[in-house]
């Protein structure tokens, strides 16, 4: 993935228009989704059950960070969708 990326980043620098076909952007979603959903066992999903508190607790502090975040973009005049996507943690 990172040589499709790195060959578009080149393209687009010379000033090759690039895109991706929505049918195609779509499909690759799904199927990242299939992926990824077809990785969880049932057994994970009863340690979710059983560190209850945990996963509540990332869930709002995950909230308060996006909400945070989000005011501050905002109030730097960064316009709402660039402060939506410096708010996208890197993996």
């Amino acid at each position: 993935m990172l040589g499709s990326l790195f060959m578009v980043m080149c393209l687009s620098l010379m000033g090759v228009k690039t895109g991706v076909d929505k049918r195609l952007h779509r499909t690759a979603i799904a199927l990242l989704g299939l992926f990824i959903g077809s990785r969880i066992q049932a057994d994970e999903l009863v340690g979710l059950v059983l560190w209850y508190p945990s996963v509540l607790a990332m869930l709002v502090y995950m909230g308060l960070m996006l909400i945070g975040g989000f005011w501050i973009f905002n109030r730097a005049s960064l316009g709402r969708m660039n402060a939506i996507f410096a708010l996208t943690p890197e993996a």
